[in-house]
């Protein structure tokens, strides 16, 4: 069991991290831009495309802390402030993961670029034996089916929390969410019904495929997980949206989003995981953050480092 994991629960881990006040010059983080390894994993990041935030999503942005960031990072003041949709193509000898895919075509144009990428790189989509889903959200789930709702990945099989796919199936959780979010309870079911048959629940801390492991991450969805890759003394930590914005979440991580369905839980998991992060020292990079390193505290928040 990867060290990090087999001390105390993630979420009893702030109080255990003593925050920096000064910090020596560190290297930023590597662009994901590139393939990189983990072991005898090769991970490919894939760009799905851009999304664009707004006070609306990060109502506690509208704020002098959250102008300041926004103006330093030379963004429109009222947003959108773009974030990266990524997808992970995962190698390990004869097999190939995805993990995620993208939008497809249920978020617009600037989204849904995941399968065509995956190809051009070398990922022939009828041979990938698994995809893993760190949630169903559309735009980790609109791109496992196309427009005739068929499977985008025909021969994989779906993995995927049991308690994700309880609560995006079930009608009394859909009637007791705002009427807006009916259609991701459509996209979703979509989503899995693609891979009928197909669908492998597991709970909790459980193996996804050999050498993979999901580390729950409850609250921005129910059944939200990141995916840990372990292989020997090599360990890396894909941890899905714990951070939906490395520009404004790091440096305030008390700042939740509108898409968190429980937004005191999601602000849990995220100050839980960051504070094991920075104490274990595991790289670790996310759905929607554009570089890779490791996490260290600063002030009362958090940087990613190389």
């Amino acid at each position: 069991m990867p060290s990090f994991l087999s001390r105390r629960a993630f979420l009893s881990g702030a109080a255990a991290v003593p925050l920096l006040t000064a910090l020596p010059r560190i290297a930023p983080a590597a662009p994901l831009n590139a393939p990189f390894s983990v072991g005898a994993f090769t991970v490919l990041p894939i760009l799905d495309g851009p999304f664009g935030l707004t006070r609306e999503i990060v109502p506690e942005a509208d704020s002098i802390e959250g102008e300041r960031l926004v103006e330093l990072a030379g963004l429109p003041k009222e947003g959108p402030w773009p974030v990266p949709v990524n997808v992970f193509a995962i190698r390990r000898g004869p097999r190939t993961y995805v993990v995620d895919a993208g939008g497809g075509s249920t978020m617009g144009a600037d989204l849904g670029n995941a399968a065509e990428r995956l190809a051009a790189v070398g990922v022939d989509l009828t041979k990938v034996d698994a995809v893993l889903m760190t949630h169903l959200h559309p735009d980790h789930a609109g791109g496992l089916f196309d427009d005739k709702h068929q499977a985008v990945f025909p021969n994989a099989e779906l993995v995927v929390q049991q308690e994700e796919v309880a609560f995006w199936s079930d009608d009394g959780s859909m009637s007791r969410m705002p009427s807006s979010m009916e259609p991701l309870f459509q996209i979703a079911r979509t989503a899995l019904g693609a891979y009928q048959g197909k669908v492998r629940l597991v709970t909790g801390m459980a193996e996804a495929v050999p050498g993979i492991t999901f580390i729950p991450l409850p609250g921005h969805t129910p059944g939200h997980a990141g995916l840990l890759l372990s292989d020997g003394n090599a360990q890396f930590l894909l941890f899905a949206d714990t951070i939906q914005s490395a520009l404004l979440q790091f440096p305030y991580p008390g700042w939740t989003t509108s898409f968190d369905v429980d937004p005191s839980l999601a602000l849990a998991s995220r100050r839980g995981i960051l504070d094991r992060l920075a104490a274990d020292g595991i790289p670790v990079t996310g759905s929607h953050i554009s570089e890779r390193g490791r996490i260290v505290t600063r002030g009362m928040g958090y940087a990613m480092v190389e």
